[in-house]
């Protein structure tokens, strides 16, 4: 078979080869045939099941196909059309396989469910990933639009959910998780520069926000406890740095402009039933903040380290939340965290411009999400995911970089879209 072609890493070109579809005990495989000299050890890492023998030849096993298949009339991938591991070979895919510039959509129904998907991939998204569990219904529309980068979306225990331009414009992340019989409708939840918003609802509550986020404002977090409810309108506006809430037991907060322009610091601690309030915490060029929370405290940091500072370590112990947005930003070198005994670990544009080594562990069941964890010069980027933890990695490796290596370990399931572009 003719019109394959193999990437040489060495040389940064693509080889002509040939190919012969070859079926054995342990499936469908391509075997290849050209010019290329293997380089065994570093073959091996990138693709774990890549296999060599002698005289120069090389193995590949064809993804995607059920176990109990063994042959197959044709190289070619059930779905996505690929003949063999997209980060190593890439075929010459036919124009009407896609639509316009989207590269990659994979859908899984679990268990009776049914899903009803409409225009899943709009023009220059990139990637699009539902899971339904449990006799759920998720119905989307138009769930990535224009130049939004990730949009992750799970419904637990008949749960609806009803999302509309979930992602618009220039917002960076959003995810929305929806327990126990609660009903979450969210309208416009990201728009224009927000960073980052995430929102949770606890036993029968609902929660009502719009336009949470507005303008140039970095961090909104709201929670609703038992049978509360919270209105917030235009909660952080304009320039101000740092709002937070928090309501108990039938309260109702009201504020207006929480926190205005260049004030130093403050610290507020409350006992048993006091509220407390906190202003622009830590300004400009700090060097430090370290703050502990012990006993079912809860711990709020927005930008806690700006600019040129050069560490930041942050434990919360017992039941604590730990919300973190633009950790480390332009020339830090490293970060750290990790998050112990229920806690929730959302991490958003980590390592951004020129970083050069992001390592983020997370133990006993919690969730990892990161979105455009390496860009643009980037050299390596090692992910590993312990203990029932999903991994979603988009755009992974951009432009110049070299290499990428990711393993998933217990009943983990990755997805890479776009893994090699430009070089066609």
């Amino acid at each position: 078979m003719q019109g394959f072609y193999l990437m040489d890493s060495r040389r940064a070109a693509l080889v002509p080869t040939t190919a012969r579809l070859m079926t054995g005990k342990t499936g469908t495989h391509l075997r290849f045939s050209g010019t290329i000299s293997p380089r065994h050890r570093q073959l091996r890492s990138a693709n774990p099941v890549f296999n060599t023998s002698y005289k120069g030849e090389h193995r590949w096993r064809l993804p995607g196909f059920p176990p109990h298949v063994h042959k197959t009339t044709g190289p070619h991938h059930p779905i996505t059309g690929y003949a063999a591991r997209a980060d190593w070979i890439i075929p010459k895919i036919a124009p009407e396989r896609g639509d316009y510039n989207s590269m990659y959509s994979e859908v899984e129904s679990l268990v009776h469910n049914e899903l009803y998907l409409t225009n899943l991939i709009d023009y220059n998204s990139m990637y699009s990933e539902v899971e339904s569990l449990v006799h759920n219904e998720p119905y989307l529309t138009n769930l990535i639009d224009y130049n939004s980068m990730y949009s992750e979306v799970e419904s637990l225990v008949h749960n609806e959910l009803y999302l509309t331009n979930l992602i618009d414009y220039n917002s960076m992340y959003s995810e929305v998780e929806s327990l126990v019989h609660n009903e979450l409708y969210l309208t416009n939840l990201i728009d224009y520069n927000s960073m980052y918003s995430e929102v949770e609802s606890l036993v029968h509550n609902e929660p009502y926000l719009t336009n949470l986020i507005d303008y140039n404002s970095m961090y909104s977090e709201v929670e609703s406890l038992v049978h509360n409810e919270l209105y917030l309108t235009n909660l952080i506006d304009y320039n101000s740095m740092y709002s937070e809430v928090e309501s108990l037991v039938h309260n109702e907060p009201y504020l207006t402009n929480l926190i205005d322009y260049n004030s130093m610091y403050s610290e507020v601690e409350s006992l048993v039933h006091n509220e407390p309030y906190l202003t622009n915490l830590i300004d400009y060029n700090s060097m430090y903040s370290e703050v502990e929370s012990l006993v079912h405290n809860e711990l709020y940091l927005t930008n806690l380290i700006d600019y040129n500072s050069m560490y930041s370590e942050v434990e919360s112990l017992v039941h604590n939340e730990l919300y973190l947005t633009n950790l480390i930003d332009y020339n830090s070198m490293y970060s750290e965290v990790e998050s112990l005994v229920h806690n929730e670990l959302y991490l958003t544009n980590l390592i951004d411009y020129n970083s050069m080594y992001s390592e983020v562990e997370s133990l006993v069941h919690n969730e990892l999400y990161l979105t455009n964890l390496i860009d643009y010069n980037s050299m390596y980027s090692e992910v590993e995911s312990l203990v029932h933890n999903e991994l979603y990695l988009t755009n992974l490796i951009d432009y110049n970089s070299m290499y990428s290596e990711v393993e998933s370990l217990v009943h983990n399931e990755p997805y890479l879209t776009n893994l090699i572009d430009y070089l066609l």
